[in-house]
This record gives C-alpha cells, sequence and structure tokens, in this order.
C-alpha cells in the first residue's frame, strides 16, 4: 500500500516504475482527491498498472463540509469504487 499526498502525475509515474510491482493500493489521502487536478487520470494511472485505488479517511471528517462526499460520489460512479469500510 502506497499514500498518494498530492502526487503529481509524473511522480506518481515514477512512483509505478520504481516499485509498481510491489504496490497493489494506493490511499488517495488527507482530502487531496478534492484538489488534484487531473484526478481522474491519476487514478486511470494507477488502474493500468494494476493497482486499486481508494479515498482517505478525513473524508469522512467535516473538515470540507460537502466536499469530499461530493468526490466521493464522483469516484463512485466513474470508477465503480467503493469507499472502504
Amino acid at each position: 500500500m502506497v499514500m498518494d499526498k498530492g502526487m503529481s502525475i509524473r511522480q506518481a509515474e515514477d512512483m509505478i516504475d520504481a516499485s509498481g510491482t510491489l504496490v497493489d493500493i494506493v490511499k488517495i489521502g488527507f482530502g487531496t482527491s478534492y484538489v488534484t487536478p487531473r484526478l481522474k487520470e491519476k487514478i486511470k494511472l494507477y488502474h493500468k498498472a494494476g493497482m486499486r485505488v481508494y479515498l482517505g479517511a478525513p473524508c469522512s471528517k467535516p473538515s470540507l463540509p460537502g466536499a469530499c462526499s461530493r468526490t466521493t460520489r464522483s469516484c463512485s460512479s466513474t470508477w465503480n469504487w467503493t469507499p472502504p469500510r
């Protein structure tokens, strides 16, 4: 498991190149999924590398009211993503 704390697409590509064979899950942490540009592209990149992606726990906290719930709904419909329990 790797935690993506706001990596750029290039950094994500480098991580996959360097250690992708060892990573099965990527956690998009700290609510960065709401502010990450090109999020769909990054998630597709992780999926292409055979990695599962999920959003981090801060989206269950009230720090960004409504923001994370919108992101969760978007991820659910776009990538058939289910939040971890």
